[in-house]
């Protein structure tokens, strides 16, 4: 039977009343049908430490003791693994310049270092370093031109790049390097300046510096056959 909306002045028949569900006895009947299926749950599950596995669970004096681990003891990396772990991760090393991790490269070419500038004023240099600042300018004639600081783990190298050589080589410095560069050693009120002629990227160098040595063997087995 549909119930209608009841209203305040209504008044309840007896068949009405009896349309009315009991709610407190479908609650009963739930929380007793929980409780049931709880108590089954319990009884299947139920741990017996004289039965063991027979009841559907584990008994618990068969679980043996829990023992820790032995982890087995790890090689250290060597230095120099360390030192470019720690460079590609960290983008620094712990205990030395960055410029260090490239000794065995930089060691095909000859470089002049920071604290030898002083040495070779008026001279034509190769330099290394990492590019630590940079600051594009402009010309009196509006050309582009750029002062760069360099380090090359013995110091820090001042140059700048004309607007030819900028124009041209710029482009190269867009990250920390290293770079390897050539230019002339000026001297101005006792500070020392390097005006790049020529720069390049380390990895680049060095592929030229093997095609030229490739090139170098080539001819020489030649003139052997000969």
């Amino acid at each position: 039977m549909a119930l209608k909306p009841l209203k305040q002045t209504d008044h309840l028949d007896t068949q009405q009343l009896a349309a009315i569900p009991d709610v407190q006895s479908a609650r009963s009947n739930r929380c007793g049908h929980a409780l049931s299926c709880y108590k089954d749950l319990s009884d299947r599950f139920h741990v017996n430490a004289e039965q063991g596995d027979k009841t559907g669970c584990l008994n618990h004096s068969a679980i043996p003791p829990f023992r820790h681990s032995i982890i087995p003891p790890l090689r250290e990396y060597s230095t120099d693994r360390r030192r470019r772990a720690e460079y590609e991760l960290l983008g620094f090393t712990t205990d030395s310049h960055p410029m260090h991790l490239h000794a065995a490269d930089l060691a095909r070419f000859r470089i002049t270092r920071s604290t030898e500038l002083a040495d070779h004023v008026g001279e034509s240099v190769l330099c290394c370093g990492m590019l630590t600042t940079s600051k594009p300018i402009s010309t009196i004639t509006e050309e582009p031109m750029e002062f760069a600081t360099f380090d090359d783990g013995y110091g820090l190298i001042e140059t700048v790049l004309f607007p030819r050589v900028f124009r041209e080589r710029g482009h190269v410095l867009f990250d920390q390097g290293p770079f390897i560069f050539r230019g002339k050693v000026d001297e101005e009120f006792g500070a020392i300046t390097v005006a790049i002629t020529g720069i390049d990227r380390l990895e680049r160098m060095l592929e030229r510096a093997g095609r030229r040595e490739g090139g170098r063997a080539d001819r020489a087995d030649k003139a052997d056959q000969k």
